[in-house]
């Protein structure tokens, strides 16, 4: 990955072997929906959704994202949405790996603990990226969340420490086909 760096900005660097962190903040123009039409000063970027979408940028086939991963996640927020997702699903046991993990759908019978996760930090950082950059990607949803424990299976119950769990999302997403114009054919 390419670092931006502007001595008066700030920096982009990766962390974590995963997306890359932005030091500061600032504004840009949210109604342009080509924001970086070429190598942009890291004053422009933004937010995490930002970073990730350069990321793409350097790859031959950046439209056509299928999966994305949050790896090792440690924010207090997304970590009680997928305690509680498990709880509410009465899935009490998240895998350890990605063969044994939990999977969330929007189509699920109770699609509650999906939406947790997707309004979760992690899940919101996902959806802003395929909203902010729709103009380039295309339009896009996500339609399923799995969660595992690559540390290891790990049991909610009353010895489950919080402080050592670090879980994983795979975000599964999929092209948005548009209506034909006057609605769906009628049959």
């Amino acid at each position: 990955m390419k670092h931006y760096q502007n001595e008066d900005a700030g920096r982009l660097f990766p962390a974590n072997g995963g997306p890359a962190v932005i030091t500061q903040r600032f504004p840009y123009d949210v109604n342009n929906p080509n924001r970086f039409p070429g190598e942009p000063p890291i004053s422009q970027i933004f937010s995490w959704s930002d970073a990730a979408y350069l990321q793409t940028r350097l790859t031959p086939s950046s439209t056509t994202v299928r999966h994305m991963i949050r790896v090792g996640i440690d924010n207090i927020d997304t970590k009680t949405q997928i305690y509680y997702a498990h709880y509410e699903s009465k899935q009490l046991t998240i895998g350890g790996t990605y063969a044994t993990a939990t999977t969330f759908s929007k189509t699920d019978e109770n699609p509650g603990p999906f939406r947790a996760l997707l309004g979760s930090k992690n899940g919101t950082g996902c959806a802003f990226f395929l909203i902010d950059h729709k103009v380039a990607l295309g339009v896009k949803d996500i339609t399923s969340i799995k969660v595992w424990h690559p540390l290891g299976a790990v049991t909610l119950d009353a010895q489950f420490n919080f402080g050592a769990f670090r879980p994983s999302m795979l975000l599964t997403v999929e092209d948005v086909v548009p209506e034909p114009e006057g609605g769906p054919a009628s049959v």
